[in-house]
């Protein structure tokens, strides 16, 4: 699913949970770390673009178990320690 650029906050952007992705383009909207929180734990999920989003390296930490095999996070909040 792509909304790249949607002026979509984490609650509409969570409720994209309830959908069996595997692709998800969140880049350029209003997602937040509680948008990545809401994903936790996505068996299928497995590319990932939240560039230009105020995602953290806590929001990050929240994927840890997903297996995602792309991960774009250009222009976020996201450090060395957060990828580590």
């Amino acid at each position: 699913v792509c909304v790249f650029g949607c002026a979509l906050d984490d609650e509409a952007l969570t409720r994209l949970k309830y959908l069996p992705l595997t692709d998800l383009n969140i880049g350029h909207t209003l997602a937040t770390d509680a948008t990545l929180r809401a994903f936790s734990g996505s068996r299928l999920l497995r590319r990932l673009n939240a560039s230009y989003t105020t995602v953290t390296d806590a929001g990050l930490a929240a994927l840890r178990d997903c297996d995602l095999t792309e991960l774009s996070l250009d222009q976020t909040a996201v450090t060395d320690v957060g990828l580590a």
